[in-house]
């Protein structure tokens, strides 16, 4: 079977990291190699920058046009020496995050949503997942989730209001896209989530394999 991309997408708290894992465990299973990326982050040098966006900061706080550019960079960098390379070498590549989240936390208005349509032109170079599981989570359980594991970051201390919205925003693009993009409940016991994303993924490669 060809080489596939995998998105894992959701709020804070959703379980991305958890489910990036046990797919990339499941695949090895099935004598698939595959590697896990993640946004913002991936190569050193979007290391480095992730510490940048995600720091909290009073002096010079980093302004919302200023931030989508900035995953968007990212975004390239990642493209263009881990994405890319991987599948052309025949590896899987399962993603925590792509460019549904720019669309989901920043696309909060018509011209930034104009700004994402072409960034994504530019940028994505039409790579787009094979298959993208939304993780659905109530914000309040998330960001409680997200202050059990630690201090929260600049992005996770944003208002209830804000997350609300990008859920929203997220289920809008899920409900556009049921074929590529699959919603699984994250608030059930993990084990449950699990059975979830493995029977999603079975059906999907068996339809993939006919």
């Amino acid at each position: 079977m060809k080489n596939k991309f995998i998105v894992i997408e959701g709020l804070e708290g959703s379980g991305k990291t958890t489910i990036c894992n046990y797919i990339m465990n499941m695949l090895k299973i099935w004598g698939i190699k595959s590697i896990i990326t993640r946004e913002p982050g991936g190569t050193p040098l979007n290391e480095k920058l992730r510490k940048i966006i995600k720091k909290e900061r009073k002096k010079e706080i980093i302004s919302n046009k200023t931030e989508l550019l900035m995953f968007y960079a990212l975004r390239a960098q990642s493209l263009e020496y881990i994405i890319k390379p991987s599948l052309k070498n025949g590896l899987w590549v399962i993603s925590d995050r792509y460019s549904i989240s720019s669309q989901a936390y920043q696309g909060y208005n018509d011209s930034n949503k104009k700004i994402i349509k072409n960034l994504n032109y530019y940028v994505l170079e039409g790579i787009s997942p094979d298959i993208t599981l939304y993780l659905d989570i109530d914000p309040k359980i998330g960001i409680y989730r997200a202050k059990k594991r630690g201090k929260l970051d600049r992005i996770e201390k944003k208002s209830l209001s804000f997350f609300k919205k990008t859920r929203s925003r997220y289920l809008e693009i899920v409900n556009k896209n049921k074929k590529k993009i699959k919603k699984i409940n994250t608030e059930k016991p993990l084990y449950l989530v699990k059975k979830e994303v493995k029977i999603i993924l079975l059906r999907w490669l068996l339809k993939n394999l006919k």
